[in-house]
């Protein structure tokens, strides 16, 4: 799940979004870590109805010694 880029912002009541825009996926929590594990979970449920399904899941971006992370502050 952490090869997806995620993208974190935080709302005006001071939460954590956290999304995976290649899935759809999104999340929130009131820490980061909070968010992030929420997220996960989310991708994982995603995921398996989508092979379910038999749908396509899009495929991973690589990690190239980048930061998959990107934090809107």
């Amino acid at each position: 799940m952490l090869d997806y880029k995620i993208e974190i912002n935080k709302d005006d009541d001071g939460d954590y979004i956290v999304k995976i825009p290649k899935l759809g996926c999104i999340a929130d929590g009131n820490t980061i870590d909070e968010a992030v594990n929420e997220l996960k979970e989310v991708a994982e449920e995603f995921i398996r109805l989508a092979e379910e399904d038999g749908k396509s899941i899009p495929t991973p971006e690589k990690y190239e010694g980048k930061d998959l992370f990107y934090w809107d502050k």
